[in-house]
Formats: C-alpha cells, sequence, structure tokens
C-alpha cells in the first residue's frame, strides 16, 4: 500500500508491512501552521504580530516603539526601549534589560509597504508618537491585549500559544544561532 513500508532489518518479500507511524499534531494546533496568521487579529495590530516574528522584537519593545526609531529608508528599527506595567497600573517605558537588548535590527523588505501603511493609519503621530497604540489612542496594555490576541488565536483555531512564541517563529532559517541570538537581544 502507498506511504507503507518494510520492517527494517527483514529480508524477503514476505516480510509483513508496517504502517506508516500516526502523524501527532500537538493540541490546539492545526496541521502545518506556525503562529497565529496575522490576517487573524485586528488590523491594527496585524504589523505588531508581523515585527514579533520576524524582528524578533519582544512585547515591550513593540509597546514602547516611537516613530523616531525607525528608518523606514533604511529598513531598521532602532530597539532603545521597553514598556513595564506597575502595580498601580501605570506604564512606563525605561532601557531594556541588558545592553544587548539594545540593538539595531532589520526590517524585512517586504513588510515595509505595509509598515508604512501602518504609520499612516494607526500610529501616533510626531516624532515621539507611539507606533502601536490601542483604539483610542492609549498605550498598549498588555492585559487589553491579552483579549485581542485570544480572539485572533480563537479564530486561527490555535490553542496554548503565546506571544511571546512568536518571537521564536522564524528560528528554523539558516542563520547561525550567534546572529539569531544577537538580533533577538539575548545575551550570551
Amino acid at each position: 500500500m502507498p506511504g507503507w513500508r518494510r520492517r527494517p532489518g527483514l529480508v524477503g518479500t514476505a516480510a509483513p508491512a508496517v504502517p506508516p507511524p500516526e502523524r501527532r499534531v500537538r493540541p490546539g494546533r492545526r496541521s502545518g501552521r506556525r503562529g497565529c496568521t496575522p490576517d487573524a487579529i485586528e488590523p491594527r495590530f496585524r504589523m505588531l504580530i508581523l515585527l514579533a516574528t520576524f524582528a524578533s522584537l519582544r512585547w515591550g519593545e513593540l509597546a514602547a516603539l516611537q516613530r523616531k526609531n525607525l528608518d523606514l529608508d533604511a529598513g531598521t528599527i532602532h530597539v532603545v526601549g521597553t514598556t513595564t506595567e506597575l502595580k498601580d497600573g501605570s506604564v512606563t517605558i525605561g532601557p531594556p534589560k541588558s545592553e544587548a537588548g539594545k540593538r539595531l535590527v532589520s526590517i524585512p523588505a517586504t513588510l515595509l509597504p505595509d509598515l508604512r501603511e501602518h504609520m499612516e493609519t494607526y500610529a501616533e503621530k510626531g516624532e515621539h508618537g507611539h507606533v502601536f497604540v490601542g483604539p483610542k489612542g492609549a498605550k498598549l496594555r498588555r492585559a487589553n491585549f491579552a483579549r485581542v490576541w485570544a480572539a485572533a488565536l480563537k479564530k486561527a483555531e490555535l490553542g496554548g500559544f503565546h506571544f511571546h512564541d512568536l518571537r521564536h517563529g522564524h528560528g528554523r532559517s539558516r542563520r547561525a544561532l550567534e546572529t539569531i541570538k544577537a538580533r533577538a537581544g539575548i545575551h550570551p
């Protein structure tokens, strides 16, 4: 039968055939899918998902990203800050935890037209304007975004997938481990 194979180590034509092993799929995941599809999320947050995936940016780095840190002509992001949510509910922007977190990250050329459109449509105006803000123009908060993320996962029929997992989604590329770690701001 197609897809069946002979047991290794058995010689002759009378060897019993073995059915192929069952393909295992992690619970809550569709076969062949590696993450939340950007089209499953609200359009305002599509670029957030794409940059998390293809530029290896963390949630806090994306939430802190300002227009002045983007160079769309060069296709780069200068990561210099991250957000922290305090117990009193306030959001602060400060430097990354380590020096390795401060870095220059390239933006895939295929994302640049969509990023330009995002900047015109959704980003705050002005040099210090945030690239990603909520529907009412407020800074992003993890708890508020969690509802948006959960809805996107449900729409994409994915479960058990965290936003941070996007950051490692392109790890199957042929880049050297050191390059991936440097790009992601992971210190040795």
